[in-house]
């Protein structure tokens, strides 16, 4: 895995391109840094645009992470910080049939690192991704997906990936 760092605001494009647009629930937790720029509230819309352009240079399987913040107005209470830490790791190029394998292997080996022995995983509905499979230990610690997915044409990704992002606040 090669770590990538990507910009802190991003294009108000860039969301529309997640489904993120201003009748969306999640973008009344978007910070706007004038009319069409924002904080960035997730590393994934900046991690699809250099998959794109590292699909054109690497060789497959592309394996790319960030640990990098992000920030959200909180809208359910006052669980969470306004700046948080994400990691995301993504692998691109896997043989489709291995994606759930290769996804559950990852997770553990991140939980692994982390010190967090007992966890589970559950498949939940994403108001972005449709599905997503959580990382729960007590509380959500990630969230997982995989592709190919519907917005993965949005940025012209069209091989099957996995990807995970764990919030650390």
């Amino acid at each position: 895995f090669v770590q990538v760092a990507t910009p802190l605001i991003i294009a108000r494009q860039m969301l529309a391109k997640m489904s993120i647009t201003s009748d969306h629930p999640l973008s009344k937790q978007v910070f706007w840094v004038g009319e069409n720029r924002c904080l960035r509230p997730m590393l994934a819309p900046s991690l699809y645009s250099l998959l794109k352009r590292l699909i054109r240079l690497w060789k497959k399987p592309i394996r790319i992470f960030e640990v990098g913040p992000c920030f959200r107005k909180e809208s359910r209470g006052g669980q969470h910080s306004n700046e948080f830490t994400m990691l995301n790791v993504v692998e691109l190029g896997l043989p489709e049939e291995d994606r759930k394998h290769r996804l559950e292997d990852l997770i553990a080996l991140i939980m692994r690192a982390s010190g967090i022995k007992t966890y589970r995983l559950s498949t939940k509905p994403s108001e972005v991704y449709g599905d997503t499979l959580d990382v729960v230990s007590g509380v959500e610690v990630g969230s997982a997906a995989m592709g190919p997915h519907k917005l993965d044409a949005h940025w012209g990704i069209f091989d099957p990936w996995v990807g995970v992002g764990f919030g650390l606040e």
